[in-house]
């Protein structure tokens, strides 16, 4: 096994499509302005009171030149057309040509908690009411949570390892850290790093209202008149978390190919560290520490994923 090249690692460029907006731009400009994007959920119908979430506003995957009619249908599952958008957006915003030449070099690592839930739904609605011969035969790729990145590769024109790392909410950032390291070691030059999860269909808004998770809106409270105050984690009456859709995606490089290819460095990646006891369901329990906790440290300098402006 070679040793790792120890490269430095620089972010180059960000896409982004949340709440706020479809894009980067829209999102920051809404967030510095103290905005929020959260309203009752219009893509479908609830029978609970969690029932103020966070859609993407305006979404509609036809909106992209990339995506007809026939790809739009095969491929229901948005976390596999929003995330070629915001890859897209991300090489765009670094100013990255993916030629001969640096496409084989370009990785794409999309982390997804809940993958396509959408696509399964439209499924087993047309099980069980057209029958079995109208399931799609697109449905098991548009679960497979290595998708939304191979498709983002054979629309850009990278040919790099595709990777979907799963660790629930934690997964775009297990991505920046294992594509820091990727980049570190040598295993390529540019990655295409984030997360990605479109999750607002009912049988998943109910289960994490059942759980107790989201926030329960009654008439006594005050997001009942205005959703966009339902998000509140400092305030002394928060109640839940805001269920929400949306992706990520930072482009990284290595040192050397910052300069080479003339891009601008936005900040540096450190990497970032991972153990079972960000994963589990329960809270660490005392004891649970272990000799390559230390050792991980060493290596990532961080318990998540460290970064620092240029």
């Amino acid at each position: 096994m070679k040793p790792p090249l120890n490269r430095r690692v620089f972010i180059v460029g960000y896409g982004a499509a949340t709440a706020l907006g479809k894009t980067f731009e829209e999102t920051w400009n809404r967030a510095v302005n103290g905005e929020a994007g959260f309203r009752k959920v219009t893509r479908c119908e609830v029978q609970t009171r969690s029932n103020v979430v966070g859609e993407i506003p305006d979404w509609d995957p036809l909106a992209y030149d990339f995506v007809d009619r026939k790809e739009a249908y095969n491929w229901n599952a948005d976390f596999v057309i929003l995330t070629m958008a915001i890859c897209q957006q991300a090489l765009a915003s670094a100013g990255l040509e993916i030629n001969p030449e640096t496409g084989p070099r370009t990785a794409c690592l999309i982390g997804s908690a809940l993958n396509g839930a959408d696509a399964f739904r439209v499924a087993m609605d047309n099980y069980v009411n057209k029958g079995p011969f109208k399931v799609s035969p697109y449905l098991l790729p548009n679960l497979c949570a290595n998708v939304p990145a191979g498709k983002a590769g054979m629309n850009l024109g990278f040919t790099g390892p595709i990777i979907s790392p799963q660790g629930a909410c934690a997964s775009g950032n297990h991505t920046i850290a294992l594509g820091a390291r990727m980049i570190r070691d040598g295993d390529c030059d540019f990655v295409l790093a984030g997360g990605v999860d479109t999750c607002l269909v009912p049988e998943i808004i109910q289960g994490f209202a059942n759980m107790l998770a989201t926030i329960s809106v009654g008439p006594n409270d005050r997001a009942f008149s205005d959703p966009k105050q339902a998000c509140r984690p400092f305030s002394i009456d928060r109640k839940g978390i805001v269920l929400s859709e949306g992706c990520g995606v930072l482009t990284l490089a290595a040192e050397e190919m910052v300069t080479a290819w003339g891009l601008t460095p936005i900040g540096r990646s450190f990497g970032g560290r991972l153990d079972i006891r960000r994963l589990s369901l329960y809270p660490p329990q005392p004891g649970n520490h272990h000799p390559g906790h230390e050792r991980s440290h060493w290596r990532c300098r961080s318990n998540t994923c460290r970064y620092q402006l240029c």
